[in-house]
């Protein structure tokens, strides 16, 4: 048996008790530690980094949908049948998506797929679709503008057929005739010889060098362009027939020859 003073230590301090913990050792009482509290800023970054894995998840998924879109969906194409009217000009060499272009630049239609989609369906017929110039519906289904162009009667053209042996006064008169251009405007640019593109052996007189032949002029074609259109039709021939080497070898120039 012990007595009081057995259970302090000198100066007088208390000896903690000490449990047994049932194995004849005895452990110490342990004081109750207080939870750890988190920081916000743990918080804060997770939360931005789902908002920033959100964000990505959500663009994948956008731009995932968008090419099953492009890939398998149907090109975007007006209902038609359109109205309005407006000019379109296929150049010479355009493709079917050159034409589409244009024809999606001028609101014809809704989409250059659609009208590359139109046209691959019937590639024999879009292949002959001329250059010249188109009277076309504002918003039309992409399938009647095809229509439209693969039928060349639709083409905006003036057809003047120059036949041979016309002197220069005659080819003007012709001209006038079939144009809206009167004969002082096909005077004043056969006066320039530069303009017309005249050889220099022609020493400016287009007599003989406008050459006979069926022409198309679009509804843009000046005078200019019809009389240059023939002195170059003639430098074609020319150059096929080997005109100016030809003449050279017997002495003389393709005029005196």
């Amino acid at each position: 048996m012990t007595d009081a003073h057995d259970s302090l230590l000198p100066g007088g301090e208390e000896i903690p008790e000490r449990a047994s913990n049932g194995s004849g050792n005895g452990g110490g009482r342990r004081r109750a530690e207080k939870p750890k509290r988190r920081g916000l800023g743990g918080c804060l970054v997770a939360l931005v980094l789902l908002a920033v894995l959100g964000g990505v998840a959500w663009v994948g998924l956008t731009a995932g949908v968008d090419w099953v879109k492009d890939q398998f969906g149907e090109p975007e194409d007006y209902a038609g049948p359109g109205s309005g009217s407006v000019v379109v000009e296929v150049s010479p060499g355009d493709t079917a998506t050159d034409i589409g272009r244009t024809l999606k630049a001028a609101d014809v239609v809704a989409s250059v797929d659609a009208f590359t989609d139109a046209a691959r369906g019937r590639s024999e017929e879009a292949a002959r679709i001329q250059p010249g110039s188109y009277e076309m519906l504002i918003k039309m289904k992409a399938t009647d503008a095809l229509n439209v162009l693969i039928n060349p009667g639709n083409a905006m053209v003036t057809r003047v057929t120059v036949p041979e042996g016309l002197r220069v006064v005659d080819i003007v008169n012709l001209l006038a005739d079939k144009t809206d251009f009167g004969k002082k405007q096909f005077n004043r640019v056969l006066d320039d010889a530069e303009a017309l593109g005249l050889p220099d052996y022609a020493k400016g007189n287009a007599e003989g060098y406008l050459f006979p032949a069926t022409y198309d002029f679009g509804p843009k074609d000046e005078p200019a362009d019809m009389l240059r259109a023939m002195v170059s039709r003639w430098k074609q021939s020319a150059s096929n027939l080997d005109l100016e080497a030809k003449a050279k070898q017997l002495g003389y120039t393709p005029t005196s020859w």
